[in-house]
């Protein structure tokens, strides 16, 4: 496969600061086509970690901030550096708003879940990584204009490569019991993404974890 980042429709194009919608994203997204996504974009950080066995069950190690960018050309660079492909076996790279780590112990976290995409094949988990991570980094998700531990919203992405070529895309979010908010950002999801890239979705709340 290529090295560089899967090359996509023009809707699925990166979002910059200050780019409107394409005609395509404005059903995605409450501004108006001429007004900025965000007057101050948040910053997004990219974590590395590892995991191993102990007991019988899977414990993440080595938790980590490699780098930290908001929405633009450099973020765009660090998605390509940080691919599915590069990661080695039972290890993920994770991208989460500034102050959120992505544990499930983190305190914006234990109420959460994430929505859990699995896949097989190398080259679809390769286009949902590249577009969920621009959904979020252009605020496009469903209540993540606002965020917050009281607003719920999106919080972050997680790529996990098990073994060999099997992969999985976690979709992490506030509020597990926002029922609401949990429905639209299925739906949502449904349309970002192609039906063949996964071989299912499922909501995971954290405190059954």
């Amino acid at each position: 496969m290529s090295a560089s980042v899967p090359v996509l429709p023009t809707h699925l194009t990166i979002l910059l600061p200050s780019a409107a919608p394409t005609p395509h994203l404005q059903q995605f997204h409450p501004a108006a086509p001429s007004a900025p996504l965000s007057p101050k974009p948040a910053t997004f950080c990219f974590w590395t970690d590892a995991w191993k066995a102990v007991r019988g069950h899977a414990e993440q190690t080595q938790v980590r901030v490699v780098e930290a960018h908001p929405p633009g050309d450099e973020l765009l660079a660090a998605l390509q550096r940080h691919r599915p492909a590069t990661l080695g076996q039972y290890s993920s790279v994770h991208v989460f708003r500034e102050g959120i780590r992505p544990c499930y112990d983190d305190d914006l976290n234990r109420f959460g879940g994430h929505y859990k995409l699995s896949h097989t094949a190398e080259h679809n988990v390769e286009l949902v990584w590249v577009c969920v991570v621009q959904a979020l980094a252009g605020g496009l998700f469903p209540g993540s204009a606002t965020g917050g531990a009281a607003g719920g919203g999106v919080y972050g992405v997680t790529v996990f490569r098990k073994q060999r070529s099997t992969y999985s895309v976690k979709v992490w979010v506030g509020d597990s019991q926002d029922k609401a908010h949990l429905g639209a950002v299925r739906e949502f999801l449904g349309r970002l993404l192609e039906r063949a890239w996964y071989s299912s979705m499922r909501f995971c709340p954290h405190r059954f974890i």
